[in-house]
């Protein structure tokens, strides 16, 4: 901190101090005091309870309209043409197709 900030900070502490004593009898400081704290909380509970909310909405199933950027339903010739021609045929590789009807854990 700085000389300067140092002063301005001591002003305003010092005339907040000088309001309180020249008005404590005419005012009502702990209303003024607890105001702006009721607010403070008010909207931090709004922001707890937009952020649960928000984490709750979050995982809720959601209907599956495509994969990888591919609508379901999709034609082959339409993912051929996103995707574009397949490193190699399934048809043409027996052990693929094998490995794709074997799949651990899926009760086979």
């Amino acid at each position: 901190m700085e000389l300067g900030t140092a002063i301005l900070l001591s002003a305003v502490f010092l005339g907040m101090v000088a309001l309180f004593i020249a008005t404590k009898d005419r005012w009502n400081w702990k209303k003024l005091f607890l105001w702006p704290f009721t607010i403070l909380l008010e909207l931090s509970v709004i922001g707890v309870v937009g952020y649960l909310v928000l984490l709750y909405w979050e995982d809720l199933p959601r209907k599956e309209l495509g994969l990888w950027g591919i609508r379901l339903g999709a034609s082959f010739a339409d993912v051929k043409f996103a995707k574009g021609e397949p490193s190699r045929e399934l048809a043409a590789d027996p052990s693929a197709v094998k490995r794709l009807i074997d799949v651990p854990g899926m009760g086979n």
